[in-house]
Formats: C-alpha cells, structure tokens, sequence
C-alpha cells in the first residue's frame, strides 16, 4: 500500500512538471517567437528568414543528439552527460537573456488565437510521450520540443492562416461595404515608398480647416488597419477620407485599392525601401503605380515630380496629374527653404502666384510633403488662407524629424524607418542648426535588398563632414557604415560604436555638452537584434 501511495505521488509530480514545462513553452519560449512572428507580419516566409540568422543549424544539431539519446540508449558514444551539455546549448536559444523589446508583443485577438493554436499543438505533441513511453523517452521528447519551440509557431500560424483569412475577409466586406454606402465621401489615397506618413498627417491637418476629415491612424495603412479604421470611426458626416496604403509585397496596393477604391492617388516617392521583400526595383514601381490604375474615369492624381522613377512612368496614364516638389518645373514647387529650431519656412509658387509658408516640420523632404498635401487641398477647392492656418497647426511627427529639447541639448527624432532619401535629408537638418557640436547616433538603414551594403556605405562616408560625433549602433549591421566613415577621414575619437541603443544612450550622456544638436536616425525593431 505504501509503494502504491509512492507511485500516486509520483505520478501526480510527475504530471505537475509536465504541466509546468508546457506552461513555460508557451509562456516563455513560444512567446518570444510568436513576438518575432507578429514582427515578422504574421508572414512564415519572412519569419523563416529571421530564423535563419539565429544559428537554427546548431538546434538541429541539438535535436539530433537528443532523438539519438532518447530512442538508441545503447549507443554508448554519446552519454548523459554529453546529452545534458547539448540541452545546455539547447537553451542558450531561449529569450532568458534577451533585453526588454522595444516593440512590445501586442495581444491582439489574432494573437491569443495564436497562443491558443500553439498550446494545442504542444498538447498534442506531449501527451503520447508522457502517456506511452518510458519516462526516459518522455523527458527527451519534451527536451526536443524546448529545442524547436519556432517549429510549434511555424505550423500554429500556417494552420491559422485560413481562419485568419476568413475573419479578415469579413472585416474587408463590411468596410468596403460602408465606403460603397456613402457616395458622397471623397477618398485620398496615399502611398510611396517612403512620405506617405507624413503627408497623410499634413493632410489631416489641412484638409481639417474645411471638411470633416478621416485619417487612417498611427501605422494602420494594411487591408486589416484600413477596414478597421472604416468600420470603427468612418461616420455618415465624414466629408474625406484620407487612407495610407503600405506595401511590402507586389499585389498589396491592388488589394487596398480594391477596398478604399481612392478618387485622388498620392504618390510621393519610389524608392529602394523594402527590396527584399518585393524582389526588386520593377515590382515597386508597378506596385506603387497600381494606386494611379485604380483610379475611377474622373479620378485624378498628384505625384512627386522630383522623383525620378515618378516621372519616367507616367506615359501610360492619361488622368489629370499634378506634380509638386522643389524643382520649378512642377506645378506646385518651393523655394527660400530655410530652417531654425521652430521648424521651417520656405515660399510656395503655383498656379502663378506664391504664398510665404511656416510650418513646425523640419526637412527639405517636409516641404516636399507639404506641397503634395497643398496640391491636394486646392484639387478639392481650398482657400491658400485655409492651408496656411492648416499648415501652421501641424505639430512634429513623432519619430519624424522630431524637434525635442533634452536640457542643455537639442534632440531631432528621426528614428522611424530611415531611407537613403530620408537620411540625406536629416543631415541636411542636423547642418543647418548652428551653436554646439552635431552628434549622430545611428545602426544605418535596413531592408534595401542587395544595395543595403552600398547604401550604408555612401551613407557613412557623408557622416564626418556633417558630424563632430558619430556613434553608430551594433557592430555588425553598423559595419558598412564605419567603412564608409573612416574611408571619408574619421578624425580620431570622431567615430565610435556601440553594441545596442541602450550602450549608446550612455555614451552620449558622458559626451554631451550644453547646446549640442544629437540626430536619431533610425531603430531597427527587435528582428535585428545582435
């Protein structure tokens, strides 16, 4: 009787770890890679390329050594000592040493959806282990499992991907649905490669002196961040409805068309941002380009008419078109551009006439933006009085070249998904500012395909000129920024590096003089983590 009070015991002990490994798996190891996953934008593909950067070979190596122990106990060349040092290894992947993330994971529904659909399958995966074979064999099944836990979240998504689907397609119907029900309403859309953020807000602020006006907020510029924003906040007054289309991939455009279906498309720039995931430099253009396609027979557009790739493919499209940007040519253009720590002002010509402008955003690129949004404005039959009011209430964007006061510093904010335009356009900014020294702190830019390199390059051989301090962020993604530095001609002390953001941060606070102007360019998301 007392052996069987032990075997009870036992068993119930044994069943409590059990529970509690699973507890930590999905709390714990699966977490983290769900986190990258929603980083990744739910994509597997894409998800998969992160993985590949983080030494999954040695995993597998792991898991081999651990099925070889589990179920050939015999084979006297791998012993459990060996086999404990692996699983040592094993766990060395687990996020126990890794820093807060600066994107923290949001618990959307989707992703309790997701942690659910993960928890079954290592539900499923454990309990024959621990229900049918010896507890040796049970232990190193559950070992393997803590060794794969991306395998889990990998076959989680891709079984939630036709649920998902079917959820986001309901959502899509019902707002494309209420857009159809209100003819009335004039849709903007806005997309580019890099400035559709911006100019959505400065159109916001515009077009809000005179119409009823709907934004897309924050980053929602997705099919799923546009239905929402429709179907939560499109009222029957809204007058205009200003929608921002992100793309990653060749058809997303098409797809966001399909839903707002826009009567003026914005089109504010074609670049190289995010080669590697539309495949190259076509697919962009094409892609971008969809937004002028779908416009309906008296639809209109306003393009960037600075941008090269703009210009050199428009003959396919005969909608009126207005281009705006800095070079006179344009129809709406600016000039006496100037900069100060209140933001800028510059002169606006068009339609034969000019205005003087002032507005709190800093950057040549900013002026650009605004002409876009001006152009729009008088498209729907706004007053320049109008504009100027609404121009002159836009405050910073944030992480936009962002004017901050720290003190006895200045700090410019730019730290949102820089671009070689973007970042050209910040120096040109941290040089125009007079006083102290001008100090950047930067990781370069990233998601430009096979130029990244290049790009980086060019971009760090422009930094001594402009700088007095550079401190760059991760040794490796920084590299082909140093290069470029010290190929420029570093003076000694001028270039430093930084393993994170956090080391970088302290630099400057032991470095930092009264009136110094410090530039944050760019934050790289928790995926390039070193």
């Amino acid at each position: 009787m007392f052996s069987g009070e032990i075997s009870v015991v036992a068993c119930l002990l044994l069943g409590l770890g059990w529970l509690a490994f699973l507890a930590f798996m999905l709390l714990w190891a699966c977490r983290y890679h769900l986190h990258m996953l929603q980083q990744n934008s739910y994509v597997n593909k894409e998800y998969w390329a992160w993985l590949k950067k983080q030494s999954i070979w040695l995993r597998a190596f792991v898991a081999l050594a651990l099925l070889i122990r589990a179920f050939f106990p015999g084979l006297d060349w791998i012993d459990l000592t060996s086999c404990v040092l692996f699983f040592l290894l094993c766990f060395a992947w687990l996020p126990l040493r890794r820093k807060a993330a600066k994107k923290p994971l949001a618990f959307t529904k989707r992703m309790k959806r997701l942690f659910a659909c993960t928890g079954a399958l290592l539900l499923l995966y454990s309990l024959p282990g621990l229900l049918f074979f010896p507890l040796q064999n049970s232990v190193h099944m559950l070992l393997l499992a803590a060794a794969f836990p991306w395998a889990f979240v990998l076959l989680a998504n891709s079984l939630m991907k036709p649920v998902e689907k079917q959820i986001n397609m309901g959502f899509f119907r019902s707002a494309q649905s209420k857009l159809r029900s209100m003819p009335g309403l004039t849709t903007v859309g806005v997309t580019g490669s890099y400035g559709k953020t911006s100019v959505k807000m400065i159109l916001g602020a515009i077009l809000g002196e005179k119409f009823e006006t709907l934004i897309t907020p924050h980053s929602y510029n997705t099919p799923m961040g546009v239905s929402l924003t429709v179907n939560n906040h499109l009222r029957p007054i809204t007058e205009v409805f200003v929608c921002e289309m992100g793309a990653r991939h060749r058809e997303d455009i098409a797809e966001m068309c399909d839903l707002a279906q826009p009567d003026i498309a914005v089109l504010t720039a074609i670049g190289e941002q995010h080669l590697e995931t539309f495949g190259s430099q076509e697919n962009i253009i094409a892609a971008k380009f969809d937004i002028i396609r779908a416009l309906p027979a008296d639809g209109k557009a306003v393009v960037n008419g600075d941008n090269p790739l703009i210009t050199a493919n428009l003959g396919e499209f005969s909608c009126p078109i207005l281009r705006y940007g800095l070079d006179p040519s344009n129809d709406y253009w600016a000039d006496q551009i100037s900069f100060d720590k209140h933001g800028s002002s510059f002169v606006v010509h068009a339609e034969g006439e000019e205005w003087p402008m002032r507005t709190a955003l800093l950057g040549r690129h900013n002026v650009c933006n605004i002409l876009g949004g001006i152009a729009v404005a008088r498209l729907l039959g706004m007053e320049m009085k109008q504009i100027s009011r609404g121009l002159s209430r836009i405050p910073s964007i944030e992480h936009r070249l962002q004017l901050m006061n720290a003190g006895i510093y200045t700090v410019i904010d730019d730290a949102f998904n820089s671009n070689p335009a973007g970042a050209e356009a910040a120096l040109e900014v941290l040089s125009s500012f007079e006083g102290g020294r001008k100090i950047i702190i930067t990781p370069g830019m990233v998601e430009l395909g096979e130029r990244q390199e290049q790009l980086n390059r060019e971009f760090g051989s422009k930094l001594p000129a402009v700088c007095d301090l550079i401190i760059l962020v991760g040794k490796k993604h920084s590299r082909p920024i140093y290069e470029g530095a010290e190929a420029a001609g570093c003076r000694d002390g001028q270039l430093l590096v930084a393993a994170d953001l956090d080391e970088a941060r302290k630099m400057l606070a032991e470095l930092v003089r009264k009136d110094d102007v410090v530039l944050f360019e760019n934050d790289l998301p928790d995926t390039y983590n070193e």
